[in-house]
């Protein structure tokens, strides 16, 4: 049995020792709860947003590097170096979408 399946059992196995609620019974949902629910997804749609950007400008610097590249040999040092820089340049966009959403789930 795999360690998944194994785990759902056990999960399962600790629901049905757990007294339900009873009938009519409606569980409140507080304006704090709201404002995490909302706060979690806040943070995920701009952790999303915010990494989307970075990744697609990557991989069009590593394209584009190697398309350089193969049409001038000569110059790799000079277009890696300039890949780099691109490269270090889009991360930190990405960097910026986690310290916002970070910022939205925890303050």
């Amino acid at each position: 049995m795999s360690f998944l399946a194994s785990t759902g059992l056990e999960l399962l196995a600790l629901a049905a020792q757990t007294p339900a609620a009873e009938v009519g019974e409606v569980a409140a949902i507080t304006a704090k709860d709201s404002q995490n629910i909302a706060a979690a997804e806040g943070a995920g749609l701009a952790f999303a947003l915010g990494t989307l950007g970075p990744g697609l400008a990557v991989g069009i610097i590593v394209g584009m590097a190697m398309q350089a590249t193969a049409r001038q040999p000569e110059a790799h040092s000079k277009i890696q170096t300039m890949m780099f820089l691109g490269v270090a340049m889009a991360e930190g966009l990405g960097i910026i979408g986690f310290v916002v959403a970070m910022l939205l789930k925890f303050v």
